[in-house]
């Protein structure tokens, strides 16, 4: 053990001494070491402003779509009910996010628009008639009473039991089956086809399968046409534009409560805070599934 011997007298040249441990002298100047830094906290912490809400734009982008649109319709619903009195920075900004916001709201909604009524419509014309279409042909398939509609019925099965029956035909995917009706269609339209179909009183239920299936193709067409025409990245832009706008409202609500005091914006920044911590939380919670799922 070190020690120190300490002359507690020199003014009388004494020769009595203390002994002090060292290690026992710095556990001593720690201790008032910590108890100073402690006062100087609570001293600190009693003028300190409220700190600024820190929201870096990297916790937006692991947002999906949906949360990062609900997070701001969040925002936007309370800044819109905000009872003080704000300077037009505050209400220039709020406007900025909320223009931003209806963009992006509009531009989820077109990428989401759904199938046109008509293109349902003809998709379900179709496999009516040639679910019908099959059922007429197998019915005269045995058919005594009259020949020739025998006779018919099995020259046209030959026909359409290479592409299978009308109702695997019906639950094909809305592509293949284009592509299926559109041969068994080509087929039918020779000669000897057309008249086992007059043969069968068939020729209406063909005319309505070819009207609606060609309509469906042309309908089909045009809306893919419209999404090619549709920008991909459009959504994406107008997202980037929301989480700009939704960063610089922010830095406006920290500034403002630094110049007209903290009391005024406390209650909006503590809002916008839980929310963001409410969606982030979300986030981490739904990749931790993915990657327990994985």
């Amino acid at each position: 053990m070190s020690n120190l011997t300490l002359d507690i007298d020199p003014l009388r040249n004494s020769k009595t001494t203390l002994t002090v441990d060292k290690a026992q002298l710095r556990c001593q100047k720690i201790v008032f070491f910590q108890k100073y830094c402690i006062y100087l906290s609570q001293e600190y912490l009693t003028t300190l402003k409220p700190m600024a809400m820190m929201i870096p734009p990297y916790l937006l982008s692991r947002l999906s779509r949906w949360e990062i649109f609900q997070l701001t319709a969040d925002v936007l619903t309370y800044a819109n009910k905000f009872e003080e009195v704000t300077p037009e920075t505050f209400n220039n900004k709020l406007t900025e996010l909320q223009t931003a916001f209806e963009i992006y709201d509009e531009e989820l909604v077109q990428e989401r628009r759904p199938t046109p009524e008509l293109l349902l419509e003809m998709d379900e014309a179709r496999s009516y008639a040639i679910r019908k279409l099959h059922d007429v042909i197998r019915v005269y398939g045995d058919y005594k009473f009259v020949e020739e509609k025998e006779v018919a019925s099995k020259n046209l099965r030959r026909i359409t039991k290479k592409y299978g029956s009308g109702r695997s035909i019906s639950r094909l995917g809305q592509d293949s089956k284009t592509a299926v009706i559109t041969n068994l269609l080509q087929d039918l339209a020779q000669d000897d086809a057309k008249q086992h179909i007059a043969t069968l009183d068939l020729t209406d239920v063909v005319t309505s399968l070819i009207v609606a299936n060609e309509t469906f193709e042309n309908e089909q067409l045009l809306r893919k046409k419209y999404l090619s025409e549709f920008v991909k990245d459009v959504v994406k832009n107008a997202r980037t534009d929301v989480q700009a706008r939704f960063i610089e409202f922010v830095d406006v609500v920290n500034a403002l409560a630094v110049v007209e005091g903290p009391e005024k914006y406390a209650d909006l920044k503590q809002k916008i805070s839980t929310y963001v911590k409410h969606y982030v939380a979300q986030a981490k919670l739904r990749r931790k599934k993915k990657v327990v799922e994985a």
